[in-house]
C-alpha cells in the first residue's frame, strides 16, 4: 500500500472492456493487433501514468475512497490505418474488483497518444474532439482560478 505521498496507478493490460456504458463506445473496440510493439505500449502506459493530472487523481481517489478504489490506466484502442493513436482511458475502480476491472466507473480522463512521438491529446467526449494537452491544461487551469 502506498504511503500518503506516493501514488498508486494500476495498469490494466486486458483487452478493451465493453461495459455497455456510453462512455465506452469510442473508439470502436478492437483487440490489440499482433504486431503491436509491447515496449511502445509500455511507454504509453508510463507516459499517461506519470501525468501530473493522473498522479493527483490517484491520490484523491485513494483518499476519498479510504483505499477502496484505485485509478487504472486502460488502452481501449490501438493504432490502425483508420486511427493512428492509442486510445487511453483513466478511470477509478473498486479495489475489490481488481485485477479483473470489468466494472469500471465512467472514465475520468481520455487521451489519444501518438505511437512513436507519445504526443498526448485530451479527448473531450461531449464535443467529440481531441485537443492538445497544453491547451487542455490552460483551459482547465483558467476555469479553476
Amino acid at each position: 500500500m502506498p504511503t500518503q505521498n506516493e501514488t498508486s496507478v494500476k495498469i490494466v493490460l486486458t483487452p478493451p472492456i465493453d461495459t455497455g456504458k456510453k462512455d465506452f463506445e469510442y473508439p470502436p473496440q478492437t483487440p490489440p493487433p499482433p504486431e503491436i510493439d509491447q515496449a511502445e505500449r509500455n511507454r504509453v502506459f508510463d507516459t499517461i501514468s506519470n501525468l501530473p493530472e493522473v498522479k493527483r487523481l490517484s491520490k484523491k481517489v485513494a483518499k476519498d475512497s479510504k483505499g477502496k478504489a484505485e485509478v487504472v490506466v486502460l488502452v481501449t484502442g490501438f493504432p490502425s490505418k483508420d486511427f493512428n493513436y492509442y486510445w487511453v482511458k483513466v478511470a477509478s475502480v473498486s479495489t475489490n474488483l481488481l485485477p479483473d476491472a470489468t466494472e469500471l466507473t465512467n472514465s475520468i480522463y481520455q487521451f489519444h497518444v501518438a505511437p512513436k512521438t507519445l504526443e498526448i491529446k485530451y479527448w473531450i467526449p461531449a464535443q467529440d474532439t481531441a485537443i492538445d494537452l497544453k491547451r487542455y491544461r490552460f483551459q482547465h487551469d483558467s476555469l479553476h482560478m
